[in-house]
């Protein structure tokens, strides 16, 4: 590792520290807020607990692959654009090389990373606006649905793979 990429090592550190700080800081808030407004489940039922993780693994998806929150993760990206001797303008986006914005794009492209906060934040949102049920419910139905629709594909991806294979497919 050369010194720069050393003194970009400890730069990240250090902000991942304080973005560290700053979850521990929010969970006591949300612990607070739940506790203090008597919101806070003595009891998590089985329907709870797969609505909130349901919820969690599609807001983890929303945030880390589709397409929709593309502008999200661009929004932490550097820009690039470069202009060819034929006039064919490119752009690229790149990782800052340190600061908040290259902690926060590590963060919200890692889905064990941005899981920790976004599962705080479906926790925290169910129990303290009982109102958001229903959003976290549709969530969780689409969470399932986007489950079910990888694993048929790739039922159907090996289906067809096995014709290719066995030459059925050319018959």
């Amino acid at each position: 590792m050369t010194f720069e990429e050393y003194q970009n090592h400890t730069n990240i550190k250090m902000w991942n520290i304080g973005i560290s700080g700053i979850f521990i800081v929010l969970v006591f808030l949300a612990f607070s807020y739940l506790f203090t407004f008597n919101l806070f489940p003595r009891v998590i039922t089985i329907a709870d607990l797969v609505i909130i993780t349901l919820a969690t693994f599609r807001l983890i998806r929303l945030v880390i692959y589709d397409s929709i929150t593309t502008f999200l993760r661009e929004a932490f990206l550097k820009k690039v654009v470069t202009k060819s001797k034929a006039g064919k303008v490119t752009v690229t986006y790149e990782e800052e090389e340190r600061g908040i914005k290259r902690a926060i794009s590590i963060l919200i492209n890692c889905p064990w990373c941005i899981g920790i906060w976004i599962s705080l934040l479906v926790l925290f949102l169910y129990y303290a606006f009982p109102a958001f049920w229903f959003f976290f419910t549709v969530i969780a139905i689409a969470g399932v649905a986007s489950v079910l629709q990888v694993v048929s594909n790739g039922l159907g991806w090996a289906a067809e793979k096995k014709k290719i294979e066995t030459g059925l497919l050319n018959k």
